[in-house]
């Protein structure tokens, strides 16, 4: 592993354990749990994985701009919280602009692999905003508002990060790129009391190229013998059936599973479970990508 990597990625898995023992909430159905959740992907995991595909972004500036941000999502709502959460933010911009200027705005699918993981930290950066500013974007709840900005830090930035390393099938990739922007076109169809196949649809199309990217995460760790992958695909994998079950709630109800259930099991699989070891092992792991 080279140092470069190494110690800002241990300083920001320290530094996320040490926000752990100061902030643990009372429960993990508690939405302090889900903020613990959140800081983890601009602490441990983001720094990591903007770095190995890029060496001119210097991983401890990364982290200079991911504690603030940490902070300010886990100290209570106001100016204070919104004013460490803009750098994030601005950050965010700056790497989305670089994406896009380097895109000639292409449509093939390499770009899009290429511009999707700041684009999805952008719209992660600017829900983590309005949590901390108290808004409520077209008329979600704190709660949503909150999921929203998980949502876009793992299963937009973090997967579409590795389904860029990793490849599979075109169409899988496709699926789950444009499957992390539908899920969220689907849960504002509902809010707005849009027919409930919009949603369904858009939780199937993600949940479904998950599960297969999961299982060639699966066996890519046991031909090379990385059990971080093994577990960590197979916790996606578990993620996702999860996702698929409450996204069909319309017409197959599970009274068990509700918000506070999904956010402290699906998302401690997709964030703490998958996420983590999956892009740690691969961070450090030097190989060709697939064309």
């Amino acid at each position: 592993m080279e140092n470069r990597l190494l110690y800002p990625a241990l300083t920001g898995l320290l530094g996320w354990l040490i926000l752990i023992l100061i902030f643990w909430p009372p429960s993990p159905l508690h939405l302090d749990y889900v903020r613990l959740i959140l800081v983890a992907a601009p602490l441990a995991i983001v720094p990591l994985c903007l770095a190995a595909g890029a060496r001119s972004i210097n991983p401890w500036l990364t982290l200079a701009l991911a504690f603030p941000f940490a902070l300010g999502m886990l100290i209570p709502p106001g100016w204070f919280g919104t004013l460490l959460v803009l750098p994030w933010l601005a950050f965010s911009l700056w790497l989305t602009y670089q994406a896009l200027k380097k895109s000639a705005f292409s449509l093939s699918l390499a770009t899009i692999r290429s511009i999707a993981p700041p684009v999805f930290l952008c719209v992660a950066a600017c829900w983590a905003l309005a949590d901390r500013a108290e808004l409520n974007p077209m008329g979600f709840g704190p709660d949503i508002t909150l999921l929203t900005a998980v949502h876009f830090h793992y299963a937009g930035f973090t997967l579409a990060w590795l389904v860029g390393r990793i490849r599979g099938p075109r169409w899988m990739q496709w699926g789950i790129l444009g499957g992390v922007a539908l899920v969220a076109v689907g849960i504002t169809a509902s809010q707005y009391d849009l027919p409930a196949w919009v949603e369904v649809a858009s939780v199937s199309l993600l949940a479904v190229c998950a599960l297969i990217f999961s299982t060639r995460i699966i066996r890519l760790g046991i031909s090379e013998k990385r059990w971080l992958l093994v577990s960590g695909g197979l916790a996606l994998g578990a993620g996702m059936l999860l996702a698929l079950c409450y996204g069909w709630r319309y017409y197959f109800p599970i009274p068990a599973l509700n918000i506070p259930v999904m956010y402290a099991l699906h998302g401690s699989l997709n964030s703490l479970v998958f996420a983590l070891p999956v892009v740690w092992s691969e961070a450090f792991f030097i190989r060709e990508l697939p064309k």
